[in-house]
């Protein structure tokens, strides 16, 4: 799914909407909660716990290498985002590429994934 996404993207605005969400999901369980469905919020963790460098050294990806770049992309992302003080800028600053405003990012991701 995110390697068809990337081919499709190559302004990069996937992980901009992925880095917003992530920084904006740091900030709502520093203040103890979380507005983001469960789902998405199970995407944010599995994408955090991926171990891709430990996939290559086991030669587990050699059939689908294009996969870690993906992948560790999207996982770049989602850590910039909570790793961030003034995530929201950062995000739109290491993504530029992408055209979106962050309301338009939140708007097409709301689409998909309703907040609460």
């Amino acid at each position: 799914m995110f390697a068809v996404m990337q081919k499709l993207d190559r302004e990069e605005c996937l992980q901009r909407t992925l880095c917003q969400i992530e920084a904006a999901n740091a900030c709502d369980h520093s203040n103890g909660g979380s507005s983001l469905p469960e789902t998405v919020q199970r995407i944010l963790t599995v994408v955090k716990q991926l171990r891709l460098s430990q996939a290559v050294e086991a030669g587990k990806t050699s059939c689908v290498p294009h996969l870690v770049e993906v992948l560790g992309s999207v996982q770049r992302a989602v850590q910039l985002g909570g790793g961030s003080q003034n995530s929201s800028a950062t995000c739109g600053e290491k993504y530029s590429l992408c055209p979106l405003s962050h309301e338009e990012t939140q708007f097409y991701f709301s689409k998909l994934y309703p907040l609460n």
